[in-house]
């Protein structure tokens, strides 16, 4: 497709950051690709697999530059920053990048799996030179790290924008045809709506995962087989991440533990009475919506 943006900021670089790194030089979209973080060895990685030019622990040491190297007739649709922290972090670390921009205007996305407190933080507090939609590659896995990272991980994978009716058309176009650049599919939905979605498709499936680890007993490992090892590998997803995303979607989360409760109080009862017939219907329901999944 070939250099449609001069230089992309990219802050945290772990899995998704550096995939995003490599991404962006592999395909040739970015005439520069910066990373922050403040982790020195993710830096040093990001750096030795050419996931990124040059790195700094701090984004404004590359705005206090840009003046220098991209004057005032710098086209705003050519400059992004893309953050890639956990969600915890995502509000605080715009408002830092918009203070170190000065008056210097910029577009900012992120790729945190939950954007309703993300986007109500910011439209209280986020300064008019600054503009913000919200992203979310549905992509990644349990690893971390930019030693994980790859350059096709976007690539066949769904990117949901969650942007704000206020915010302008040209950068929800830009950002779909960024993402499209990077081998995705685009659909925009509304953040509450994207966080209910998530709620039930994604945290909870983790939190299940988590659960099954947690109630194994003593001595149950060594039978472990590839099923249980299957259905149990988001569990070994960062902690730090999944904390932030299931306290910054609180609300969506209670409605799908209280699907679920539902669920698993009909499997007792049929379970208890032992109704052959209504534990079939039960389990082939839930064989029909999976085997749906692949159509």
């Amino acid at each position: 497709m070939g250099t449609f943006i001069s230089r992309v900021i990219i802050i945290g670089l772990g899995l998704i950051g550096g995939s995003l790194g490599l991404a962006l030089k592999k395909r040739g979209l970015a005439q520069s690709v910066l990373g922050v973080d403040s982790n020195a060895m993710h830096l040093e990685t990001a750096l030795r697999i050419g996931a990124i030019d040059e790195g700094a622990t701090d984004p404004a040491f590359f705005f206090d530059r840009a003046d220098a190297e991209y004057p005032t007739s710098f086209s705003r649709s050519r400059e992004l920053v893309v953050v890639c922290t956990p969600v915890g972090s995502v509000a605080a670390t715009i408002l830092d990048v918009a203070e170190s921009t000065g008056e210097r205007p910029i577009l900012i996305t992120d790729v945190g799996s939950t954007k309703r407190m993300i986007q109500t933080t910011l439209r209280e507090k986020l300064p008019a030179h600054v503009r913000y939609v919200g992203s979310h590659p549905i992509a990644g896995s349990e690893k971390s790290g930019p030693q994980f990272a790859d350059s096709e991980l976007f690539a066949g994978k769904l990117t949901v924008l969650t942007p704000h009716e206020k915010d302008g058309p040209a950068d929800v176009a830009f950002l779909e045809h960024f993402w499209n650049a990077l081998g995705s599919s685009v659909i925009q939905i509304p953040p509450e709506q994207h966080d209910a979605i998530l709620a039930r498709t994604s945290h909870l499936p983790h939190l299940l995962s988590i659960l099954m680890m947690r109630s194994l007993q003593v001595g149950d490992h060594f039978l472990a087989g590839t099923g249980f090892r299957g259905v149990t590998r988001l569990a070994s997803g960062d902690p730090t991440v999944w904390a932030d995303i299931f306290l910054s979607n609180r609300e969506a989360c209670f409605d799908a533990l209280q699907r679920l409760e539902k669920q698993l109080e009909l499997f007792r009862k049929l379970l208890e009475i032992g109704d052959w017939q209504g534990l079939f219907d039960f389990l082939n329901q839930a064989k029909k919506q999976r085997d749906a999944l692949e159509r």
